[in-house]
């Protein structure tokens, strides 16, 4: 009997050892990309702070005046600074798998709220990276759309957000009104007090479709922010990380998945103004080369062009 017993643990030792390894667990954070952002899907882009005097002026400033019809080029090369928005629209379709080729032509549709513009419909986007994509106008202006952050700290608490965030959520109604589609995701992009936003509009999703009604066709599925403020009166912010937030409203329920990313030299974000400003960008540059949106297509940091992080004054 010891002996049979004995080859019956060798049996099953050899067997377990000729057994392939467990797989590991799917990575959601990297099939969340794919998953939401898709042929036809649209991605709005959300400004933060000065969506208006730092971008929507300029972007109207290159109008024809001879031919104001035509849809205009803006070039990010001249603007790196305040480009924040538009980089990381194409960064997430990038994320997605979207090749330069497909994103010139519109395979996922780019549009931007917020900034103030009234003169166009729509612009011609030279990104840093290479790509000429164009951004449609979905409307509206920020409540911190003029100046920069010392004009506007009245302005940023929990019932401003609200605010832009209603007219986010129906603005983006009105404009998929009049693009017609069917079963496709919205995704937001935003930066800083446009972070602020759209993760109102996350933690509040449900409420804004029993106020507003559902978007025609679409359905938000991701919300991704970098360089939020970590507080502010009347409204808490997420936070970093990756994470599905749910709501409640009445007999509607809602749910989105949301990603945060802050660096950690932000001063935005950390409240630590000693750092240098140059924190709160993520465009990741060295020298002239663009590197990347930070935590989206790159993990390098880097301030006003130099490699790491920002340095204390």
């Amino acid at each position: 009997m010891m002996g049979r017993s004995c080859l019956l643990v060798m049996l099953a030792t050899a067997c377990a050892s000729d057994a392939l390894p467990p797989e590991d667990p799917p990575d959601l954070f990297d099939q969340v990309w794919g998953e939401t952002i898709r042929p036809g899907d649209v991605i709005v882009a959300v400004p933060g702070t000065g969506g208006y005097t730092t971008l929507g002026v300029h972007i109207e400033e290159r109008i024809d005046p001879a031919h104001p019809e035509a849809i205009p080029v803006f070039d990010g090369h001249d603007y790196v600074l305040n480009v924040q928005v538009l980089e990381e629209a194409i960064a997430a379709a990038q994320r997605a798998g979207f090749t330069d080729t497909q994103l010139e032509a519109g395979a996922v549709k780019l549009a931007m709220w917020g900034s103030g513009i009234t003169k166009l419909a729509a612009f011609d986007y030279e990104s840093l990276g290479g790509p000429r994509v164009r951004f449609d106008v979905v409307g509206g202006t920020s409540v911190c759309a003029n100046g920069g952050i010392p004009e506007n700290l009245a302005n940023y608490n929990g019932g401003n957000a609200e605010l832009d965030a209603r007219d986010l959520y129906q603005r983006t109604q009105a404009w998929l009104g009049t693009h017609p589609g069917n079963g496709r995701n919205v995704v937001m992009v935003a930066h800083s007090w446009g972070g602020v936003v759209t993760e109102y509009v996350a933690k509040n999703l449900a409420q804004l479709e029993q106020d507003h009604g559902v978007l025609p066709g679409a359905t938000v599925a991701y919300i991704v922010s970098g360089g939020v403020p970590g507080f502010l009166p009347g409204f808490a912010p997420l936070g970093p990380g990756f994470r599905t937030v749910d709501s409640v409203a009445g007999d509607v329920t809602a749910s989105v998945r949301t990603y945060e990313v802050d660096r950690p030299d932000d001063p935005v974000h950390t409240f630590n103004f000693t750092v240098e400003g140059g924190g709160h960008s993520y465009i990741i540059m060295i020298g002239d080369a663009y590197q990347g949106w930070y935590g989206i297509t790159t993990d390098e940091l880097s301030c006003l062009g130099m490699p790491g992080v920002c340095p204390a004054r």
